[in-house]
């Protein structure tokens, strides 16, 4: 009696080192998975008396569940380099709200903000912080509309192999393939009509450095998605 009894309980895990598949030899990194949880209990008069009705609350539900970050030095150095080349830039294509796609099951969307300047597109989001992904390692870019004013316009990027061991684990892809969807009438789906896609496709200067390619339009329009994004 007056014994205080805690009512939060955590659940965490950490596996250190794991091993990467796509690239043996090597750690993909480290994984942590928390929660937490509240005891609840209410009393509840029923018709044959009272009985007490429990059950646990997750209080780290709306936290998202894949996070990533800077695994060394050099990574944090990476990820404030990108913070201040972009907090710079004054001469961005476009600069606004889209989704980043995992079409690996289980497919994935993340909310974040896009740039495309005339060398990178780069991704920021709460998950992983900022995605980068240069022109010059960035294969083939695909675009897709469904000619739709209400429907999404998509962006998918085939990244090079060599890009692909210094993405987010949570974003390399077997296809190295990932999309970015803009929202219809969006300020972004706007700027990528009005602004990427004519540099992308009538290349002068430093954008024509970053994206010639010999076999073709870095830029292709498609008349439909992959099948794995169509989930």
């Amino acid at each position: 009696k007056g014994e205080r009894i805690s009512v939060i309980k955590t659940a965490r895990l950490v596996v250190y080192d794991v091993p990467s598949v796509q690239f043996p030899g090597k750690s993909a990194g480290s994984l942590v998975y928390s929660d937490s949880f509240l005891d609840s209990a209410i009393q509840v008069d029923g018709s044959t008396g009272f009985h007490t009705h429990t059950m646990g609350i997750s209080l780290t539900e709306c936290i998202p569940a894949y996070t990533a970050w800077p695994g060394d030095a050099e990574e944090a150095r990476i990820q404030l380099r990108l913070a201040n080349e972009l907090k710079n830039c004054t001469q961005g294509l476009l600069n606004d709200d889209a989704y980043l796609v995992i079409s690996e099951k289980p497919q994935r969307w993340f909310k974040g903000k896009l740039t495309i300047t005339d060398k990178r597109v780069v991704f920021e989001a709460p998950h992983f912080g900022y995605i980068d992904f240069p022109l010059e390692h960035t294969d083939s870019v695909q675009h897709y509309n469904a000619e739709s004013s209400s429907a999404l316009s998509f962006l998918l990027l085939k990244y090079s192999n060599a890009l692909a061991a210094r993405l987010p684990f949570l974003c390399r892809q077997s296809s190295r393939t990932i999309a970015l969807a803009l929202m219809p009438a969006s300020p972004a789906c706007r700027a990528f009509y009005k602004q990427v896609s004519p540099a992308w496709k009538m290349a002068t200067g430093t954008v024509a450095a970053a994206i010639t390619r010999p076999n073709g339009s870095f830029l292709q329009d498609i008349a439909d998605l992959p099948a794995q994004f169509k989930e």
